[in-house]
């Protein structure tokens, strides 16, 4: 199914000389509205973005129902072969039901996730990921922290998360070897602390 979209805008201004692509000085604002795509979809979207000289920025938000996403990003060295890059998405809370368009994902998820790197194609990318959830909720199940950070590889991928309900604790570790093979090896490795019944809904 091919996406559809009811509005889009896309404006800009300043200089760009196309034999040096790389010295242009280009700034403007992108929106759009009822964008979906299979059963997906988002109300409205509002970025301002901003090209100078090899460095660019984008920021703005995704926005559906009455649940929004901030979101930023910015590199440096587009133009080069391996250019160096950020980006942040932050929000105050969302319902998964409602961006997923499935009611069994009822949720409150308060997140902030950054990503900082280098390199676009796997031979050269490098990466490290944070996430952190606070005081969150799926389903009928309240929990007090989440927390993720990983790191990518040309070869590896790393990833740690710990989880808190209360005072139950878990951790786990995982590792994907050759990620970009037909065939990856995995390890993988779960610790559970302090774990008790009666913080979890339905045990009490």
């Amino acid at each position: 199914t091919l996406p559809s979209l009811d509005y889009a805008r896309l404006e800009g201004n300043g200089v760009v000389n196309v034999l040096e692509p790389e010295s242009a000085e280009w700034r403007g604002a992108l929106e759009f509205s009822d964008l979906s795509v299979m059963d997906y979809s988002i109300d409205r979207a509002d970025f301002d973005y901003r090209v100078d000289q090899g460095s660019a920025d984008l920021s703005g938000s995704l926005r559906k129902a009455s649940e929004s996403l901030e979101v930023s990003a910015n590199a440096s060295g587009i133009f080069s072969d391996i250019p160096e890059w950020n980006t942040e998405v932050t929000t105050e809370g969302i319902n998964l039901a409602t961006w997923l368009n499935d009611p069994a994902l009822d949720s409150n998820i308060p997140l902030i996730l950054s990503a900082d790197g280098s390199g676009l194609q796997q031979s050269n990318l490098q990466s490290e990921i944070t996430a952190r959830i606070d005081d969150g909720r799926f389903g009928d199940q309240p929990f007090s922290e989440i927390t993720f950070n990983g790191q990518v590889t040309p070869r590896r991928i790393d990833g740690r998360l710990a989880g808190q309900i209360n005072r139950s604790t878990a951790r786990a570790e995982a590792t994907i070897n050759a990620w970009a093979d037909s065939i990856p090896t995995y390890v993988f490795d779960l610790t559970l602390d302090e774990i008790n019944a009666a913080d979890f809904t339905g045990f009490e």
